[in-house]
C-alpha cells in the first residue's frame, strides 16, 4: 500500500536525519522507521514527514490503534494531504472499520484521485461490506492507472461481479486473468466458480484437477464455500482452506485481542436469549426453511431476537418472519463493530449465525465476540476455520459422522434426525397442468431446481444416462440465463440427449404456485457433490420423491439426512450406479413409485423432517445445553 510520499516535511530542506529516514522508509524497515521518526519527533513534534513515516511504520508494524492518533495529529497541519488520509482509512480497514474506511479513502481520493493504490484501497473496503456493485468503478480506474497488471485490484474486481450475479463479465475478466497467469490459483478457482455458474464446463475439469494440488499452497486463501462446489474435494481440503481463509479475512489485531464474553445466563432464571443474525432475511430458501421454527420457539423457554445483515426486500416472507421473532432488528446500515456492540447491549446469550462464509456475510462481527455462545447453523455447510468464530456447529449424524469430527474447527453437536428445518405451514398453491407448464403430458418428468453452479459434467453424465435410457423423460430445469440454458443444452447434445428435453422453469409468481408446480413432477433428482439442501426439502414438501447419493462432505450428505428424515432412508443411494438404478426402478415399476409418493405423503403427519414442534424442542435442548456448558466452563 502506498503510505508515504517523497516530500520532506518541517518547512525545511531535507537534511541528514531526513534523508535516512525516506531510505529506511523505501527499504521497508519498519522497526527502524519507528524509532529514527520518534526520535525527529522529540526534537520538532511537527515534523510532518516524520509524522506520515511513523504512521507507515506502525501500518507496516500492525499496531493500526496507534495509526489514527499520529495522523490526525498530522492532519492538523496537513489537512489536505492525500497520504495521510489514505493511512488513517488503512488503519480503519484493518480494525474492521470499513464503514469509517470508505469515508476515508473518498477523503483520499478527492485529494489524490488519480492513486491507483488509493482506488484500488476503496474498491476493497466496498468489497468487504458487501457492495460489490459500488466498488467495480474504483477497482477498473485502480487498474486503467496502474502501470501494468494489478493483481491485486483485478483479483477484488473479480470477487465483486461474482457475488453480484454478473457472470459474463466476471467470467471475461477471470478468463483474462487466468491466461495471463496461469500458475495462480486465485483467478483460476473464480474462473472456475464462474464456469459452474454460467455451466460452461469445456475447461473445468481440466481447472479443478489443475487447482486440487494448489489447496496445499499456504499462500493461497479461497473462501471454502467454493470449493463446495467442486468434485473430489474432501473434508481434510475443505478444513485447511477454511482455517487459511479465516485467517485472511479477520485482521491479525482483532485475532491477537479476542475476548470471550462471559455467560451471565443462569438456568431457571429466565429463557435463554438466542439471537439468529442472517443476511438472508427475507425472500431467500433461509427464511422459507426456518420460517416455521421461530415461529414454534417456546418462549418460555427462549426469547428469539433477529439481527438482519440485508435490507427489507418487501416480500411476504420478510414479513413473517419479521413478526415471527420477538424482536427483529435491521443492522445492514451499522459497521460491523456497532452490530457486535448492538447484540452485546441486547444480552444475547447464544448468537446463532446462519451465513458462515457465505454471500452477504458478517462473520467477522463474530470475531469480535458479541455473545458469550456463538453458533454455525444452516446458511453454510462446514467449518468456519477458526474456533473463535463459532463455538459450536449444529449437524446431524449423516451430515456430520463422528468420525468427521476432527475437521471441524467447532465443537460438534448433532439434532436427533436432521439439522436441516422445514416449512410445513406455507400454502401449497393449485397444481396446475403440465401442458401449462410446457411439460408433456403424458411423458415422465425428472426435476432438479438448483442454482446453475450445483451441476456439473459428473452429475451431468449420470442425468443423460438415465435419460437415454427413458425415452419419454424430460429433465426439468430452474430458469436461468441465456447463457445457461444454451450451455446445458449443448451439454446434453453432446451427450446423445437431444436439447429440447431440458425444459426451463418460468417464474412462479409466488411461494405457493412454486411449490404447487414442484408436484407434478415424478421424481426429483439431487445434484452432487453439492447437495439440494432447501430446494431438496421443496421437492419433499411439494410430495415429490428425492433421489440422492451420499458423498464424503456435509454438502454431499444433506440429500441423504433429508430423505432418512422424511422416512424414506432408501433413496439415498451409495453410488452413481445405485442413483441410476433407483430411477429407472421407480420409472419401470409405477406402482412402487405411487407406493412411495403415499409414503411421503403420509410422512407429513409423522416423520421427523415435518415436525417441527419436535424439531424446535429438539434445537431448544442442544441451545440450553450449550449455554449451561458455558456457565460452567467459565
Amino acid at each position: 500500500m502506498k503510505v508515504i510520499g517523497k516530500k520532506a516535511g518541517g518547512g525545511g530542506h531535507a537534511d541528514a536525519d531526513t534523508i535516512r529516514l525516506m531510505r529506511l522508509v523505501e527499504a521497508q524497515k519498519y522497526a527502524d522507521v519507528e524509532r529514527v521518526a520518534r526520535e525527529i519527533l522529540g526534537r520538532n513534534q511537527a515534523h510532518q514527514l516524520a509524522l506520515k513515516a511513523l504512521s507507515f511504520a506502525l501500518v507496516g508494524l500492525g499496531r493500526f490503534e496507534e495509526v489514527i492518533p499520529v495522523v490526525d495529529f498530522a492532519l492538523r497541519n496537513q489537512p489536505e494531504d492525500g497520504e495521510l488520509h489514505n493511512n488513517r482509512a488503512i488503519a480503519l480497514a484493518e480494525t474492521m472499520r470499513w464503514e469509517d474506511a470508505i469515508a476515508e479513502f473518498g477523503l483520499a481520493l478527492s485529494r489524490l484521485p488519480d492513486d491507483a493504490e488509493i482506488n484500488k484501497n476503496l474498491g476493497t473496503a466496498l468489497f468487504r461490506v458487501n457492495r460489490w456493485n459500488e466498488a467495480v468503478p474504483s477497482l477498473l480506474k485502480a487498474i486503467e492507472l496502474h502501470p501494468g497488471d494489478y493483481l491485486e485490484a483485478i483479483e477484488v474486481l473479480a470477487k465483486c461481479l461474482y457475488y453480484a450475479r454478473r457472470m459474463d463479465e466476471a467470467f471475461a475478466v477471470c478468463n483474462a486473468m487466468h491466461e495471463a497467469y496461469p500458475d495462480n490459483p486465485y483467478p483460476l478457482h473464480r474462473l472456475t466458480e464462474v464456469e459452474l455458474h454460467r455451466c460452461s464446463w469445456a475447461a473445468i475439469e481440466r481447472n479443478i484437477r489443475h487447482l486440487k494440488p494448489m489447496i496445499d499452497s499456504p499462500s493461497w486463501a479461497a473462501n471454502p464455500w467454493g470449493l463446495f462446489k467442486y468434485w473430489g474435494i474432501g473434508m481434510a481440503e475443505f478444513q485447511v482452506m477454511a482455517e487459511r481463509f479465516a485467517a485472511s479475512m479477520i485482521p491479525q489485531h482483532v485475532r491477537e485481542h479476542i475476548q470471550v464474553l462471559p455467560m451471565i445466563w443462569r438456568p431457571g432464571q429466565r429463557p435463554l436469549h438466542v439471537a439468529y443474525m442472517s443476511a438472508d432475511f427475507g425472500e431467500h430458501p433461509v427464511s422459507n426453511v426456518i420460517a416455521e421454527l421461530i415461529e414454534r420457539h417456546d418462549r418460555a423457554s427462549v426469547r428469539v431476537t433477529a439481527y438482519a445483515l440485508n435490507k427489507d426486500d418487501g416480500s411476504e416472507q420478510r414479513k413473517r418472519i419479521e413478526s415471527a421473532f420477538d424482536m427483529f432488528t435491521s443492522v445492514d446500515r451499522l459497521s460491523v463493530r456497532e452490530i457486535a456492540a448492538r447484540i452485546r447491549a441486547d444480552a444475547v446469550d447464544v448468537l446463532v449465525d446462519l451465513n458462515g462464509w457465505t454471500g452477504g456475510a458478517r462473520a467477522e462481527v463474530l470475531a469480535l465476540r458479541a455473545a458469550p455462545v456463538q453458533v454455525s447453523w444452516l446458511g453454510y455447510a462446514g467449518t468456519v476455520g477458526w474456533s473463535p468464530l463459532t463455538d459450536h456447529i449444529i449437524g446431524d449424524p449423516i451430515v456430520i459422522p463422528r468420525e468427521h469430527e476432527a475437521f471441524y474447527t467447532e465443537r460438534v453437536v448433532r439434532m436427533p434426525h436432521t439439522y436441516m428445518p422445514a416449512d410445513t405451514r406455507h400454502p401449497i398453491g393449485t397444481p396446475p397442468t403440465r401442458e401449462n407448464l410446457g411439460l408433456p403430458r403424458d411423458g415422465f418428468v425428472l426435476c432438479s431446481f438448483n442454482n446453475s453452479y450445483k451441476l456439473n459434467p459428473p452429475c451431468f453424465d449420470l442425468w443423460c444416462r438415465i435419460l437415454m435410457q427413458i425415452p419419454d423423460a424430460v429433465l426439468w430445469l430452474s430458469q436461468g440465463s441465456d447463457t445457461v440454458k444454451g450451455n446445458l443444452r449443448r451439454e446434453a447434445e453432446q451427450r446423445g440427449v437431444a436439447g429440447e428435453r431440458l425444459v426451463f422453469a418460468t417464474r412462479a409468481p409466488a411461494r405457493a404456485d412454486y411449490l404447487a408446480r414442484i408436484g407434478v413432477a415424478d421424481l426429483a433428482l439431487d445434484p452432487f457433490p453439492y447437495n439440494s439442501h432447501s430446494t431438496g426439502v421443496d421437492a419433499l414438501i411439494a410430495g415429490v420423491p428425492l433421489v440422492t447419493k451420499l458423498g464424503d462432505t456435509f454438502p454431499s450428505r444433506v440429500g441423504a439426512s433429508l430423505v432418512a428424515a422424511a422416512g424414506l432412508p432408501e433413496l439415498a443411494a451409495a453410488d452413481e450406479a445405485g442413483y441410476e438404478a433407483l430411477v429407472l426402478r421407480y420409472y419401470h415399476d409405477r406402482s412402487k413409485l405411487a407406493a412411495i409418493r403415499q409414503r411421503l405423503a403420509d410422512a407429513r403427519a409423522m416423520a421427523p423432517l415435518f415436525d417441527m414442534g419436535s424439531f424446535a424442542h429438539d434445537l431448544e435442548a442442544l441451545y440450553l445445553t450449550m449455554a449451561t456448558e458455558a456457565v460452567t466452563a467459565r
